[in-house]
């Protein structure tokens, strides 16, 4: 997991939002053909992007304070969470477990480690999730 500065007051609830990294041939492979293997990874990017912007929100609205995670397939070192992590000030933790349950799981249990009082987990699949929905979970 990448340390982030501390604020000052900390957040009750961590968002956690999987994602894979957009490698060509490794994501949205059910949609090659008609796409091909960069178009595809080009689009899985592009959700990934949708989902922080949309995320961004969660933290800005309501009485409850929320702190991001990205969790990251392959391991959260790949540039392009870096870029996320860097540009979208997200928190990196590395996806561990030998199915998306396991992983599940595992990401739960380190952000109640940290001290979280909840979390919630979305994929990056559903670009059309609006922003307030987030909030409302």
């Amino acid at each position: 997991m990448t340390p982030r500065a501390s604020s000052l007051q900390r957040a009750e609830s961590a968002l956690i939002i999987f994602a894979k990294a957009p490698i060509p041939g490794q994501v949205k492979t059910r949609l090659c053909p008609p796409l091909t293997p960069d178009e595809a990874a080009s689009l899985h990017g592009s959700f990934v992007l949708d989902a922080m912007e949309r995320s961004q929100e969660a933290g800005r609205h309501g009485s409850v304070t929320v702190e991001r995670f990205l969790a990251c397939a392959p391991p959260a070192e790949h540039v392009f969470f870096k870029i996320m992590e860097e540009r979208h000030k997200v928190r990196l933790l590395r996806q561990t477990g030998d199915d998306l349950g396991a992983r599940m799981d595992q990401a739960c249990k380190e952000v109640f480690a940290l001290g979280y009082q909840r979390a919630l987990l979305v994929g990056t699949d559903v670009p059309s999730l609006p922003a307030s929905y987030y909030g409302q979970a």
